[in-house]
């Protein structure tokens, strides 16, 4: 079982993250529709993480490129 248990593990490990980006965009989403004048600031709050999630993921490719010495 171990053996089944190995891919699974992989798995999460790649597609967790976007999973979790996901999850939080549709919870953003939805507390928008449902919950009113809270909802809206927390859909804010929760439809921006891709945005911050994107600029930091350049960022941090930026910074190793500049640390390499290299340039794009």
């Amino acid at each position: 079982m171990s053996a089944r248990l190995v891919p699974l593990a992989r798995g999460l490990r790649v597609f967790g993250a976007p999973l979790m980006i996901a999850a939080s965009t549709l919870a953003g989403l939805l507390a928008g529709l449902l919950l009113g004048d809270t909802g809206r600031c927390l859909c804010w709050l929760l439809v921006g993480c891709p945005v911050l999630v994107s600029v930091w993921a350049w960022a941090r490719e930026r910074l190793r490129l500049r640390q390499s010495g290299r340039r794009r």
